[in-house]
């Protein structure tokens, strides 16, 4: 079984390489991030933007009813807190 220092030194001897080879070819790379970019920015302009205006609301079939009774005497109740 490897000790942890070996598996370490492994390690950083794989991040090195990872490292030099993308400081050798870095404009690659960098336009490779930026066609990333591109393609995430358009698909998330197309879900939520250019898909939500052109769909359809849906209509809540939950009608908001107003009851005057309940409305007098939370008025009634709110007047007799003020007096007191």
């Amino acid at each position: 079984m490897k000790s942890i220092k070996e598996i370490l030194k492994f390690l950083g001897a794989k991040a090195e390489k990872i490292l030099w080879v993308l400081g050798f070819r870095a404009f690659l790379f960098i336009l490779i991030f930026i066609l990333i970019d591109f393609i995430l920015g358009g698909l998330i302009f197309y879900k939520y933007v250019y898909v939500a205006e052109n769909k359809i609301p849906r209509v809540t079939e939950n009608i908001v009813k107003f009851d005057d009774r309940t409305y007098q005497s939370i008025l009634i109740e709110l007047q007799s807190k003020e007096q007191n």
